[in-house]
């Protein structure tokens, strides 16, 4: 990851902490959390190639793990309608069971588990189009100052969207690129996470204090 993708995490991270009074009563402030765990997987898997390993992947998929829990949890608790809940949790309980199955059962220290983490991205989008249509059944008068929800999920979408396709190309699962192919495919990434980052901040700074 570039520096600039790092720094607009750190700042990701720093505004959700200044502004977490805003929003620590409701169950977006498990943002928070996630965005903090991935400074510290990301300052990690850094130290990690600093300190003379050739391979992070193992702190990668550590963080993807705990990611996908804690997301799939939060937009579960998003949700008002109970049958929509069922069904959010229970794609989550799936995926997440898959998840581990395949730590324990493929190269989980040495490899990045990039089919397995399409998957449940993939899960992921499911589960905020549920989120989605309770909101637009739901009779609540929807303020936007007033609804962070809306532009963390709209932020994890756009990066979850972008990283089913790109992910594989950038790992090359998919057959060798030239090392120019290749890294014109991380920056894009890098770009998305960057706009994801901004919308965050943006999100933070201009809500109101949520009732």
């Amino acid at each position: 990851m570039g520096s600039v993708e790092y720094i607009s995490e750190w700042l990701a991270a720093i505004f959700a902490l200044i502004f977490f009074y805003k929003y620590r009563m409701q169950p977006i402030r498990l943002v928070l959390l996630i965005l903090w765990i991935a400074i510290i997987a990301e300052t990690a898997a850094r130290l990690w190639i600093d300190a003379g390993y050739t391979n992070n992947h193992w702190i990668y998929n550590c963080y993807a793990i705990l990611f996908y829990g804690l997301f799939y949890k939060m937009t579960y608790d998003h949700i008002k309608n109970s049958k929509r809940k069922k069904i959010v949790a229970l794609l989550s309980i799936l995926m997440l069971a898959v998840i581990i199955f395949r730590s324990f059962t493929s190269p989980f220290a040495t490899r990045f588990m990039t089919h397995t983490f399409n998957v449940a991205t993939a899960v992921m989008v499911i589960n905020l189009m549920y989120y989605a249509i309770d909101l637009l059944k739901s009779d609540i008068n929807f303020i936007l100052r007033e609804r962070l929800e809306a532009f963390v999920f709209v932020a994890y979408a756009i990066f979850a969207v972008s990283f089913i396709p790109l992910s594989p190309l950038v790992f090359a699962i998919w057959g060798d690129f030239s090392s120019s192919a290749a890294q014109t495919l991380s920056d894009i990434q890098g770009a998305i996470l960057i706009v994801m980052n901004l919308i965050l901040i943006f999100g933070f700074v201009w809500t109101r204090k949520q009732r």
